[in-house]
């Protein structure tokens, strides 16, 4: 598991590697606190495509080194598929958990390379439902860091009908 401090300079460096014209990044070292988290956020990444067919990342870092990651937002899924969005908030992701550099950095890679894909789950006259995150990468380093995370299937699951929902597809940046 990544510390703080590891966590927070891998987020920095990878910003410093991947800094792009349509690309905004930000970050704060004092993000707000919502007071209905039940966790603490020491440290805040925000990558935001101008491009909407270029996924947006967002990367929170926990006094203990845990971390969150939010893939794309709900209102850019929305207007990429052509229906409305009821609430706001990440398309997908997770809450703060322990991972190790290898596993920050593969999702980091499939943002950046384009090799993640969201299934979004249409709900008729509500719009945006569930949203869940595949990645495309089938590389050994890549299949083994996200071996262990659930949140993140691989696109060979996408085989599944699933009815009432599109797939989106995402380019490198």
């Amino acid at each position: 598991m990544l510390s703080r401090d590891e966590a927070i300079a891998l987020l920095r460096s990878w910003a410093e590697a991947h800094q792009h014209g349509d690309i905004q990044f930000r970050d704060s070292d004092a993000p707000a606190h919502d007071p209905s988290d039940d966790y603490q956020i020491v440290y805040e990444a925000r990558w935001l495509p101008g491009d909407i067919d270029k996924m947006a990342v967002e990367v929170w870092v926990a006094p203990n080194g845990s971390v969150a990651v939010g893939l794309d937002t709900r209102e850019r899924v929305a207007t990429r598929v052509g229906v409305p969005s009821r609430r706001p908030g990440f398309a997908t992701g997770c809450e703060p958990l322990p991972l190790s550099e290898e596993q920050l950095r593969a999702i980091l890679r499939l943002v950046t390379s384009g090799s993640i894909v969201l299934r979004v789950s249409l709900i008729p006259l509500i719009g945006v439902g569930r949203v869940s995150a595949y990645s495309t990468a089938n590389d050994a380093e890549t299949v083994e860091a996200l071996g262990a995370l659930r949140w993140i299937g691989h696109a060979s699951d996408l085989r599944r009908p699933a009815l009432a929902s599109r797939v989106l597809t995402y380019e490198p940046w």
